[in-house]
């Protein structure tokens, strides 16, 4: 028994809707980025990624984050201040 291009095309979508749910939901789940969260120990190249995830993956439109230099004079520490769509 073949399948149709019809029943094809309707199992592709509801992969990509499950793909796509999935996706949300890990964003949702697992948001470093939520206001409060503080992330020590970070180099200073750490925090041009972060702004990469938080503004380009994660689709914010803003993002505060406070970056204080650690005791260590090596690392920085930043924390999350606030965010917007």
């Amino acid at each position: 028994m073949s399948i149709r291009g019809s029943e094809r095309r309707s199992e592709a979508e509801q992969i990509e809707l499950k793909r796509s749910v999935d996706e949300f939901l890990e964003k949702i789940e697992h948001d470093p980025y939520q206001p409060g969260l503080i992330h020590p120990g970070l180099g200073v190249d750490d925090l041009q990624e972060i702004a990469e995830d938080a503004l380009f993956l994660r689709e914010y439109s803003e993002v505060v984050i406070r970056v204080r230099k650690d005791v260590d004079g090596f690392s920085v520490t930043a924390e999350v201040m606030s965010r917007s769509k």
